[in-house]
């Protein structure tokens, strides 16, 4: 299986992988591991851990791998890492090269789990695109923390939730997942398990005062949110143009001849695409509100 592990912010995700990896103990409970399993674990703390005073080579042969020369030199390679990129020090390298110098360390050394935790941070375009590829080629078990869906999707085939401490399996990748729970959502909001109870009717002056104070009680409570869904659109509409963009440039053979251009572009994308992804979080989740609020001012 190549597992997804999805929830909120401090849901406990990378807590669980980091137990699942022997990493840190748990409070309670056990951690019993199938035969032979061999695990490769990768955390965005890793490329701060790299081996400082080797070069990228040294840094993978460094490890028993088992691998010959030119093997390794092919694997940094599929990473970007050609010529005389080799020979830098780990050093000098770029947050975004001691990313994929510490995925790629993690790939070399044997395993058949491999764990990971955000591992398209600080990688560009290009650079995810060789590691959705190499994941999905990937003959062993997956269990990965992302928040980035549209790189998972690909190849993960089972989502586990982390919600309130409790954890539930879903088949299917991410996008599967978030369509089975919007239409578990669906299902209770047009099939309520208990009837809301009835207002008392009140009638004359009273109801008169009791209507306007539930308009001002509505305004109150609806105003702030139509707003923020508004400022929220603000925001996006220029992303998704720029990110448009972005994609129809990234699309030009040519760029690839030029290096600099294209590393600033695929940046760019990057960082436009985690934009859009926060902001339609946000938006969601106010709308879902906003109409919450609605439907609990009709009844």
């Amino acid at each position: 299986d190549k597992i997804a592990v999805v929830g909120v912010n401090g849901a406990g995700k990378s807590t669980l992988a980091r137990i699942i990896a022997g990493k840190i103990k748990p409070r309670r409970g056990t951690i019993r591991l199938g035969h032979n399993a061999i695990i490769g674990y990768y955390a965005q703390h890793q490329a701060a851990e790299l081996p400082e005073g080797l070069t990228v080579l040294e840094s993978i042969t460094s490890l028993d791998t088992g691998m010959a020369i030119s093997r390794t030199r092919s694997l940094l390679g599929a990473f970007l890492f050609q010529g005389e990129a080799v020979d830098k020090k780990v050093e000098v390298l770029s947050g975004g090269e001691k990313s994929r110098l510490a995925l790629a360390r993690m790939i070399a050394v044997p395993a058949n789990i491999l764990i990971m935790d955000e591992p398209t941070n600080h990688l560009d375009l290009s650079s995810q695109g060789i590691l959705e590829e190499a994941l999905a080629a990937y003959d062993g078990t997956i269990i990965i923390v992302s928040h980035n869906r549209h790189f998972t999707d690909r190849f993960v085939n089972r989502v586990l939730e982390i919600k309130n401490g409790r954890a539930a399996l879903f088949e299917g990748n991410v996008s599967h997942y978030l369509d089975k729970i919007a239409a578990i959502k669906k299902d209770k909001d047009n099939n309520p398990a208990t009837p809301k109870p009835q207002k008392p009717k009140v009638r004359g002056k009273n109801a008169r005062k009791e209507q306007a104070h539930l308009r001002r009680q509505q305004n109150a409570a609806i105003g702030p949110l139509k707003k923020k869904v508004k400022d929220l659109e603000a925001k996006i509409q220029p992303l998704e143009k720029t990110k448009a963009e972005l994609e129809s440039a990234l699309a030009d053979p040519e760029l690839y001849s030029q290096q600099e251009k294209f590393t600033v572009m695929s940046r760019d994308y990057t960082e436009t695409s985690e934009r859009l992804e926060r902001y339609y979080h946000h938006w969601e989740n106010a709308v879902a509100e906003l109409e919450q609020v609605e439907k609990t001012m009709e009844g």
